[in-house]
């Protein structure tokens, strides 16, 4: 129960739709309905998703998504953060006419506490446009499934 939990609450959807029924989700899921269907009044009680008529969305104000303190979060994340490296690689090498797609690498000497003032900054910024661009989406009622993934880290001494 807890994979589709985790899979629907962080944005796994059938046919990249912004909403969906409960019949496409146990159509997207090979589990037993009763497990998917406790996952989904678990996630309607915390409020992760909400009931629109036989549609259900993500709650556009619940951004626990973000959380870097969950550690079946952060497996998730690993996770999707694979994913956007493999789409951004076949994007830019194989299929480059098949979307938007970009990679940067900055490789740069730097003390710790600014090091990690500049992380908290670039973090900060990209959690605060991804929230608002996905809340525009979301009412909008269109939009595109779009991923970015940030890496920092100290790197090996090599001198």
């Amino acid at each position: 129960m807890v994979d589709v939990a985790v899979l629907v609450a962080n944005g796994a959807t059938p046919s990249e739709a912004v909403a969906w029924t409960e019949a496409e989700l146990r159509e997207s899921f090979d589990r037993p309905e009763s497990e998917i269907s406790a996952a989904i009044e678990d996630l309607v009680r915390g409020r992760r998703i909400l009931r629109d008529g036989d549609q259900l969305r993500r709650n556009p104000e619940d951004h626990d998504f973000f959380d870097e303190t969950n550690l079946v979060g952060r497996i998730d994340g690993l996770n999707r953060q694979m994913d956007v490296l493999a789409d951004t690689v076949w994007r830019r090498l194989i299929e480059p006419e098949g979307g938007t797609a970009a990679a940067r690498s900055y490789v740069f000497a730097a003390r710790g506490d600014e090091f990690d003032a500049l992380v908290a900054d670039v973090l900060a910024v990209l959690q605060a446009r991804a929230i608002a661009a996905d809340a525009s989406a979301q009412e909008k009622g269109s939009g595109t499934r779009r991923g970015i993934t940030i890496a920092a880290t100290d790197l090996e001494d090599l001198s």
